[in-house]
This record gives structure tokens, C-alpha cells and sequence, in this order.
């Protein structure tokens, strides 16, 4: 559960699927599940392209939640597949792209199917998912209605993957609307920037990139983009790469005076739309393309991709990187490095035992 405050998404989700497979050789019913969701959340934090394995794993564990009974897993594999149907767009998507009523997931069927603590559950789940479709697909109407549907739920959540989803888009969404609708949602604006800042602080690498991000589109300016592109590049996030340069390009049209020749909207534009498109969020490359004349020839202007979906798919394979199992930037051999990283990992864990935003 704790991992993730020390390493990186990409390096931890091969864990939990196996988690998940020995759990379940083992009788472990309830933690197989539990490992099976946390791969999927996990996938999605890690940013890998969601037309390698997401999909047929999703099938797995719904099929294996099925079979085992326990109907409130199959509603999270079943609404996380929704989510990516819609990204991708085509006939098994929503009507609309930020709601939840597709060929995978029915909304208002499953919450009228549940009672008690598990509609209490599966109503926080929904609300966070269409949070993170109505950022990425930019509905202000849509992400203040979600908004005011996890206010009543606290902070804190054990599955650190699935409160990474929430905080990530729950920040985003926060620092988009304080800029239209005022201080509405200033609570949580301050509550998510305090969250990863202190995470941040400690050397989390899921954290810093999203902390980054939070503070420029919070406080925008040419450098705060600046910083936040070159430091989610570095972290190799398509989604959030993308959604941070949309975002810049976005701020340079309603602030043209901060253009200059090596900065303008179009260039990050294009760039927001190269990353959607290596990360599969087809919908929302039409949706781009549709909003901006600029964009109408971009993909075929497209370099080469700099992450290829090639090494995504062998890592979740289980294919050995070169040098080791594990990134060396996660595990670093220097004994005086690692020391350092140990006392990070101690101070992150501390964060969560002490921070008052628990």
C-alpha cells in the first residue's frame, strides 16, 4: 500500500497484478481483489498508453470478480473500463464523454442496484472518475458538480492509488474553476496544494509531478509552466504532459502578452494533442482538433514518439529492463544514495501519520 510514496506508479503496478495472482492461488479472495484494483488505479497514475493491456486486464478481474462473488469489484472494473471507452471514444463510449452510462457501466443502474455503504462507495468512486474525464475533457460544468459530490468524503483513503486519482484530478479541477468561479472550491484548492507539496518535500516521485503542475496552473506564469513541462516530461507522464500543456496553451490565448517567439499557444497546443494521442485518448484529440483550427493537421505533423508503447507493454510484461528489474533511479545502488532515499521514504511516511490534512 505504502510504495508508491517512494516509487513511481510505472515501477509498482507489475507488483500488484502479481500480488494479485498469488493472492488468489492462495485463497486470499478479498486481497487478490484488492491487489487487482490497485493495478488498474495504478496503471492509470503511471500514464501508460491505454491501448496496451489496460482493457483485457480489466475484462480479467471483472470476469474473476464475477465468478467470486464480490459485486462491488466489478463495479470498479466495469467503471474504469467506461472511463477508458470514453477516452478513446468510438461506439462503446458515452454519449457524452464525461459521464458514465456506456456499453461497460451504466451509472444510475449500478447506484440503483447497491444499498448502504457500498452505494456510499461506489457514488465516491463514480464521482471520482467523471472528476478525472471532466478535467481531461475540460467541462467546468462537470467538474464543479463533482466537486460538490466528494465534499462530504474525507481525505484520507488506505488504497494510496485510488486517493492519487482523487487528489491528482480533485487539485486540477480546484486550480481550473478558482480562475471562473471564484473561491467556490478554495478549501480543497489549498487542502490538494498542501497534500503534495508535503509529499513533494519528502522525495515522492508521484508527487512532485502533479505539485508542479498544481502551482502553475494555481499561480500561472511562463516560467511556472516551464518548470512543471520540463519536470513531467523528465517523469515521463503522458496525461499529465498533456493536460499541462494544454493548459499553458490555453493561459497564452486569453494572456497573448506573455507570447514571445520560442512561446505560443499553438506550439503547446500541438504538443497537449501529440501527448493525448501516444497516451490513446483519441476522443480527446478529436475533441482538440474540433476546438482549435491550428490543430486540424497536427497529428500528421507528429514527431516521433518519445515514449514508446513498445517498452510500456514489455515492462507490464514482466520483461527485465536493462541493468536490473527495477529503475535505477528508484533503487539507486550508492549506499550514501540510498541512505538518503530511506530517510525520504521515513519523512513521507511520517507526512501521513502527522499532516493535519489527514
Amino acid at each position: 500500500q505504502l510504495v508508491p510514496l517512494w516509487t513511481p506508479y510505472r515501477d509498482v503496478v507489475e507488483t500488484y497484478m502479481e500480488l494479485n495472482k498469488q493472492s488468489l492461488a492462495l485463497g486470499a479472495i478479498d486481497l487478490c481483489m484488492a491487489a487487482g484494483m490497485l493495478s488498474m488505479y495504478g496503471f492509470l497514475n503511471a500514464s501508460f498508453p491505454l491501448g496496451t493491456l489496460l482493457e483485457p486486464k480489466l475484462i480479467l478481474y471483472q470476469e474473476r470478480a464475477s465468478d467470486l462473488g464480490r459485486p462491488t469489484f466489478v463495479s470498479v472494473f466495469s467503471m474504469i473500463r467506461q472511463c477508458l471507452y470514453n477516452l478513446q471514444g468510438g461506439f462503446k463510449a458515452s454519449l457524452k464523454p464525461t459521464e458514465l452510462n456506456g456499453e461497460a457501466f451504466d451509472e444510475e443502474k449500478v447506484l440503483s442496484n447497491c444499498q448502504g455503504p457500498a452505494k456510499k462507495m461506489n457514488f465516491r468512486d463514480i464521482s471520482m472518475v467523471r472528476l478525472k474525464l471532466a478535467v481531461i475533457f475540460d467541462d467546468l460544468e462537470a467538474m464543479d458538480e463533482m466537486l460538490d459530490r466528494l465534499e462530504p468524503f474525507p481525505v484520507h483513503d488506505i488504497p494510496l492509488a485510488r486517493q492519487h486519482v482523487r487528489m491528482v484530478y480533485v487539485g486540477f479541477a480546484c486550480q481550473i474553476l478558482r480562475h471562473k468561479l471564484g473561491e467556490k472550491h478554495a478549501k480543497w484548492a489549498e487542502l490538494t496544494m498542501r497534500f503534495f507539496e508535503k509529499l513533494a518535500s519528502f522525495g515522492s516521485p508521484n508527487a512532485q509531478p502533479v505539485y508542479a503542475c498544481l502551482k502553475a496552473i494555481g499561480n500561472p506564469s511562463v516560467a511556472a509552466f516551464q518548470e512543471a513541462i520540463q519536470i513531467v516530461g523528465n517523469a515521463g507522464l503522458l496525461n499529465l504532459d498533456a493536460m499541462i500543456n494544454e493548459r499553458f496553451g490555453l493561459w497564452l490565448l486569453e494572456n497573448p502578452h506573455a507570447c514571445v517567439d520560442e512561446v505560443t499557444p499553438d506550439d503547446h497546443l500541438k504538443c497537449a494533442i501529440w501527448c493525448y494521442h501516444d497516451w490513446g485518448a483519441t476522443a480527446k484529440v478529436k475533441q482538440m482538433q474540433s476546438k482549435h483550427e491550428c490543430l486540424a493537421a497536427a497529428i500528421r505533423e507528429k514527431p516521433p514518439s518519445q515514449l514508446s508503447a513498445v517498452r510500456h507493454q514489455t515492462a507490464m510484461l514482466g520483461v527485465p529492463r536493462v541493468g536490473g528489474a527495477t529503475s535505477t533511479s528508484s533503487y539507486p545502488t550508492d549506499p550514501v544514495e540510498e541512505s538518503s532515499n530511506k530517510t525520504k521514504r521515513f519523512g513521507a511516511l511520517t507526512c501521513l501519520r502527522k499532516a493535519s490534512i489527514f
